[in-house]
């Protein structure tokens, strides 16, 4: 019995975090495209008008190849406002099964290092498949 392939958009905002940044990039480089051969994942990152150092690691990593894309930003729009462009701006070009919000922690509560920078999914939202005959779209809402 073969399953249909699910499709998955991660979408990661950025605004001057080289260091953070830089750790989960090469952390998303390690994983393989897909465990299981049945989930196609596309990441998108939305750069939040920061400094050189953080562009060039974004473009960096777009540039590796794979399912990978960024779009720039010349002002920090916000968490909710950036990843409901993302959601936006992808979904028109290739419609997505699942939406992965992916996020610094800013809170030492619960970190298991006790410190920041650990990136979370901070949440998931199934893109509705049924809706998207309606021309509705399920943005994320604000914080």
């Amino acid at each position: 019995m073969t399953h249909p392939k699910i499709s998955v958009l991660v979408s990661i905002l950025s605004w001057d975090s080289p260091r953070y940044l830089s750790n989960l990039l090469d952390n998303l480089d390690a994983l393989p495209p897909s465990i299981t051969g049945e989930i196609d994942t596309h990441l998108h990152i939305l750069d939040q008008g920061s400094a050189d150092e953080t562009r060039d690691l974004v473009r960096e990593f777009v540039g590796a190849g794979g399912s990978r894309t960024a779009t720039f930003l010349a002002r920090n729009v916000g968490f909710a406002r950036g990843h409901n462009h993302v959601f936006d701006l992808v979904h028109r070009q290739q419609p997505f099964d699942y939406f992965v919000v992916l996020r610094t922690r800013t809170s030492c509560s619960g970190d298991p290092a006790g410190s920041t920078g650990w990136w979370t999914a901070c949440g998931t939202k199934r893109s509705p498949s049924a809706a998207r005959s309606l021309g509705n779209s399920a943005p994320i809402p604000g914080c």
